[in-house]
This record gives structure tokens, sequence and C-alpha cells, in this order.
């Protein structure tokens, strides 16, 4: 619960952010006013649980139809939301932030999806850490083909990166990147991302991220050189 709560004023802390640096170059501040307003039904200048969950039932949002979320947005806990909890919420619904297929709430943290899914028009299969964890989810696709949104983030960097280069040279070439596992695109191709050596590195890691890379590098050369992407 703690946890949520520091997440949760984080995520206020960037909701304040974009609206503090987009003011005077988008249109962000006028798409606010007029959230706002489609959600605060009375015009009182604050949005009740019945507005709250009338507006998300009737823009399709089911899964924040709920007064989990709407009791994590109301920060200050006065039974209402106020503009800038509501602009959490217009960031929340803007930025694609997902919930747990394990157990169904709103994740404001870190967490882990699976890459096999996560191009899918229906929408990506994410799951909380807890729930990961402790493999509370029913899904398709194996633990294996999961990773937490950092690493996936660089995983989408390293194949745009590898996207833009020549053939010839997309094979020799040196990542630059931090990430703990190398990544060539020849792994993209096979459309077969070898996450099993992935779970080897963390069983290798001993304490150590660096450990973790020289594992799966090593690894990966055992399997004849192909390469993974964790």
């Amino acid at each position: 619960m703690e946890d949520d709560k520091k997440a949760m004023k984080n995520m206020f802390n960037i909701t304040q952010i974009y609206l503090d640096t987009s003011e005077k170059r988008t249109k962000l501040p006028k798409l606010a006013l007029e959230f706002f307003d489609a959600i605060d039904n009375d015009g009182d200048g604050k949005v009740q649980i019945h507005e709250f969950l009338g507006f998300t039932r009737e823009q399709g949002l089911t899964k924040m139809n709920n007064r989990h979320l709407f009791d994590m947005l109301d920060r200050d806990g006065n039974g209402s939301l106020d503009f800038m909890e509501v602009m959490c919420l217009f960031y929340i619904v803007k930025s694609g932030r997902p919930f747990c297929g394990g157990c169904g709430c709103f994740i404001p943290d870190i967490f882990f999806t699976c890459t096999k899914c996560f191009h899918n028009e229906e929408g990506s299969f994410c799951l909380c850490t807890t729930c990961f964890h402790k493999n509370k989810f029913q899904h398709k696709h194996e633990q294996n083909y999961f990773l937490d949104n950092f690493a996936m983030l660089e995983l989408q960097r390293l194949q745009a990166v590898a996207a833009t280069k020549p053939e010839s040279s997309s094979s020799t070439s040196h990542s630059t990147s931090n990430a703990i596992v190398p990544f060539t695109p020849a792994e993209k191709k096979q459309g077969n991302m070898k996450f099993e050596l992935f779970n080897a590195g963390l069983a290798a890691i001993g304490g150590a991220v660096g450990n973790a890379a020289g594992a799966v590098a090593g690894a990966a050369a055992t399997a004849g050189g192909s390469c993974n992407i964790m």
C-alpha cells in the first residue's frame, strides 16, 4: 500500500511536469481543461464518484470503472477529485498505463509485459510485480516471455536501431547500450527470442548485474553465437 502511494505521488509529479512544460508549446492545457469539463457534469469544479464511474463507463474505459482507482486518484482523501487529480487520470488514459492481468488492479509503478502480445491490437498483457513473481496469472504465454517495462523499452530501442542499419553490418556491430544482455536483429527475424538465456543469466547473477551480462553472453556463445535481448 505504501509503495502504491509513493508510485502515485510520482505519477502526480509527472503529470504536473507535463502540464508545466507544455503550456506554451502544445494544446495540452486546453485538452486537459476539456477533459475535466467532460467529467465534471454539474460544473462545481470537482468530480464525484458517480461522475467518474459514469464517464469511464461511457468512454469504454472498463478497467478504470471502479472505486479502487478513484480512491488512488483521490490523494487528499476528501471523497472527490480536484483538477490535478483528474489531470492524473488524463495522464493515465493518454499514456496507456496498464492494469494487472492477474489481480485486475491498476499498476502505478513497474510492471511486466508479455513480449509476444506486445503488438496485439487489443492491447498487451501486463502484470504487477507481485502477480508475476508469485505466478498468479493465467495466460497463453509462459513467464519467460515477459520483461519489465524498462527492459522492454530498451528492447524496442535496440530493435529500432537495428532496423536502421544495413543487413551486412548488423551482425558485426557492437551495441553501446547499457542493457545487461546483448541483442542482434537476427533474433527478431527468427521470431523466437530466447528468454531462457535471460533466466539462466539471472540465476548466475550472484548479486552483481555485471555477472548476468557475462553469463548470458556466454550462454549465447554456447548456443551457436545467437544473441538475445536480456
